[in-house]
């Protein structure tokens, strides 16, 4: 059985790791750990096909002693899927890798065996499962983050080379240094105050789910009345559209109207 696991850390790296077991055996066999880089450079999924790809040199590496059922273990549904039907994906040249080792793999054990004896599966299992190999995975991924990468010489050829850097992580990594930015730029705007005691989840978020269910009427009706524009004597005076603020009916001696009395 081969355990495969890929992540990225905060504040540390991305890494991906392979753990084998031999049938009887306690303790792992092998193990392999790879450093992708910096977490703004790479993604998570692009870890896992990393993941997936130390499992097949392991068949590749062992090749000549493993025999029966063989199953490699990885919690990413979406890669699993992948390898069935790939797609253009920053992760498609580290997947096109794999698959073409795992064929090598297959035809020598076939024309090892002479019949399909060796059965290679790919299987998703349950991420922190408590499942031995799994978590000894997990522990070896966040050695693989932090850049304790195994040995050149042990590694696919593939990975001889540093992996280029994923755009899409670094298109996630730019929008939310753009994102810390506007927050930083708003909470020191003079707006903020304002806003802040309509909803504090600027820009709207929590109005933004309440609203669903009313009418656009309704809605433009709350929104003009928490932001003090809606057509009472007050905004209306305001505007110079009436000569006083008072309020015709409620507050009718105060001489002032407020939209809290709606």
């Amino acid at each position: 059985m081969i355990y495969t696991d890929g992540s990225k850390i905060d504040a540390e790296g991305v890494g991906a790791s392979a753990v084998m077991f031999k049938k009887g055996h306690v303790l792992p066999s092998s193990k392999l750990r790879y450093h992708l880089g910096h977490k703004s450079q790479h993604s998570s999924n692009e870890a896992e096909a990393v993941s997936l790809l130390l499992g097949a040199h392991f068949l590749h590496w062992e090749r000549n002693n493993l025999r029966g059922k063989i199953i490699i273990y990885s919690y990413n549904q979406g890669v699993i899927q992948s390898v069935t039907k790939p797609r253009a994906k920053s992760s498609q040249s580290i997947l096109k890798e794999f698959l073409t080792l795992m064929e090598e793999t297959s035809n020598e054990y076939k024309a090892r065996d002479n019949a399909d004896l060796t059965l290679i599966k790919i299987s998703w299992i349950l991420a922190h499962s408590n499942v031995q190999g799994n978590e000894m995975a997990d522990d070896e991924t966040k050695l693989a983050a932090m850049g304790k990468t195994s040995m050149t010489n042990v590694l696919p050829h593939f990975l001889h080379q540093p992996l280029p850097k994923n755009t899409s992580a670094m298109k996630q990594e730019f929008h939310e240094r753009l994102k810390d930015r506007w927050k930083t730029q708003w909470k020191n705007s003079p707006h903020h105050d304002k806003f802040s005691c309509i909803d504090d989840q600027f820009p709207m978020s929590n109005f933004n789910k309440a609203k669903d269910n009313l009418t656009r009427k309704q809605t433009s009706c709350i929104v003009q009345i928490r932001t003090g524009h809606a057509s009472v004597n007050k905004f209306l005076h305001r505007i110079k559209k009436r000569e006083n603020t008072k309020c015709n009916s409620c507050l009718e001696n105060l001489g002032i109207e407020v939209t809290e009395s709606i």
